[in-house]
């Protein structure tokens, strides 16, 4: 039996031209989804951004798979311009992560308060809270990895 590990050649080339049109109307449609909740934007209303920042980080790990899948389309076909822009757009998401983690942060307190007196929303409260923490610890340190995987390569490639 063939080792699945071991395709090379015209197998391997084959098989990068079909994941990358894949991977890029994953990325194309869950972005759409991903860039949707941003809009209309009411920055400034806790409700929004509490809303908006949980569906942001539930829908983005569909577009994280997606461009993981062009990043390894890239780097398996040695396209050092290509994995340079994932590697970089990998930053601008780990850092957009961050910043709602923060945001998401500055209106716990009045989410907090607000749900005090219901035992039921108060510990709902607590569940996002603990849900969004993990997305963004998780999310923006997977993003950073991945933006060292396609920037690294790209200078041991430029190297050689």
């Amino acid at each position: 039996m063939k080792d699945a590990t071991a395709t090379s050649g015209p197998a391997r080339e084959l098989l990068w031209r079909l994941v990358r049109p894949a991977a890029l109307l994953v990325t194309i449609v869950s972005g759409v989804l991903v860039a949707g909740v941003w809009i209309p934007p009411d920055f400034g209303s806790p409700d929004w951004e509490f809303g908006t920042i949980h569906g942001f980080l539930d829908g983005l790990p569909l577009f994280l798979v997606g461009l993981g899948l062009l990043a390894a389309a890239a780097l398996a076909e040695g396209r050092q311009a290509t994995s340079s822009v994932i590697g970089v757009t990998f930053v601008v998401i780990a850092i957009a992560v961050v910043l709602a983690g923060l945001l998401m942060a500055i209106n716990l307190p009045l989410a907090w308060r607000a749900s005090s007196a219901n035992p039921g929303l108060h510990a709902a409260v607590k569940k996002g809270m603990a849900k969004a923490a993990v997305q963004v610890g998780v999310m923006s340190l997977g993003c950073l990895l991945m933006a060292v995987k396609c920037l690294r390569r790209d200078r041991v490639a430029a190297r050689s």
